[in-house]
């Protein structure tokens, strides 16, 4: 596999995209890359932080099952238009995914929402919490793929795409801290850098962290 990957993003994907410019991650591209290299047509691909759709958009064209999680009404209800299943997305929080009837899958594939450390508002679950702050937020994110390693077939792979986020005042280690967090729950397999020709969060790259089943 390679360690190392160029992005490009056409202007045909630009134009149909409603994302914000600061949600502009996850195209179809690295989505692409991922499902060919770990799974087989007729597999299951899941997103616990399913956004617009993506990653389970890509997954269906290539031939795929694609079962996916997302919090944001109006995000899951965009995705949900495009997919020729829509009721694999489930409109729910990834921190209670054993609350859900979900298949077990050979592909874990997401980006979760990013927090940078001096942010006050944990990003994660139905009611935002001023006072959780940014360790709780990397606890609860360990927690969701621990979660998640339960639903992993055997051989089954989790890719997580993040990045550190660099602004004026600081750099948050992001792409590190959730790499240790996960660490306590799936087998770290290593990393891809993400390179990409347009930056975000401060930097023209990012990581696929790549983790086995649980430890």
């Amino acid at each position: 596999m390679e360690t190392f990957l160029m992005l490009k993003r056409t202007a045909t994907e630009r134009a149909a995209d409603p994302r914000p410019d600061d949600d502009d991650r996850s195209p179809e591209e690295l989505v692409e890359y991922f499902i060919g290299a770990f799974t087989r047509e007729g597999d299951t691909v899941f997103d616990p932080f399913a956004g617009y759709g993506t990653t389970l958009l890509v997954s269906e064209r290539m031939g795929r099952a694609a079962w996916g999680v997302e919090l944001d009404e109006g995000r899951a209800g965009h995705a949900r238009s495009r997919l020729a299943d829509p009721s694999h997305l489930i409109v729910g929080d990834a921190l209670r995914l054993s609350s859900y009837d979900l298949p077990p899958f050979d592909l874990l594939l997401t980006s979760p929402p990013f927090m940078a450390r001096e942010e006050t508002v944990n990003p994660l679950g139905r009611i935002p919490r001023p006072a959780a702050g940014y360790d709780s937020y990397i606890d609860e994110l360990r927690a969701v793929f621990e979660e998640s390693s339960s639903f992993m077939k055997p051989g089954a792979r989790a890719v997580i795409e993040v990045a550190n986020i660099k602004t004026e005042r600081s750099v948050t280690t992001l792409a590190w801290d959730i790499g240790a967090a996960v660490s306590e729950a799936l087998e770290f397999q290593g990393e891809i850098v993400i390179c990409r020709e347009e930056p975000l969060f401060g930097y023209d790259h990012g990581y696929c962290l790549v983790f086995g089943g649980r430890i």
